[in-house]
């Protein structure tokens, strides 16, 4: 059975200790799902979309190194920075969504990254 997941890997560096970024790191989390949806549009890659749709909208947020992070952001996965306006000095690097795969075909390191608790 296809089990299609959009994965995000969010910066683990980011202090959240003190629960204020919480908020802060949600909003950067709808920012890269809009970002990824936005993208496959454009590039009219509606089939996943439709897998995505149809498998509950599944989302999987995983803790992640800013450099692996940057390495992701340089292969061109789409990557969320902040502008600074608030709590983060600009540009910070704060999530990047890697796509909707199915579950059983998720990349060996994707694999290896824990659930993130903020």
């Amino acid at each position: 059975m296809q089990d299609y997941v959009m994965y995000i890997l969010i910066n683990k560096e980011i202090d959240t200790k003190d629960g204020k970024l919480i908020g802060k790191i949600s909003g950067q989390v709808g920012h890269a799902v809009e970002s990824y949806l936005m993208k496959m549009f454009k590039e009219n890659n509606l089939d996943i979309i439709e897998k995505h749709m149809a498998n509950d909208q599944k989302k999987v947020l995983l803790g992640c190194s800013l450099a692996k992070l940057e390495e992701l952001e340089k292969e061109g996965f789409v990557a969320i920075r902040d502008n600074g306006l608030t709590d983060l000095p600009p540009k910070t690097l704060t999530c990047v969504n890697i796509g909707v795969i199915n579950k059983a075909d998720a990349p060996k390191f994707v694999k290896r990254l824990r659930l993130y608790r903020g």
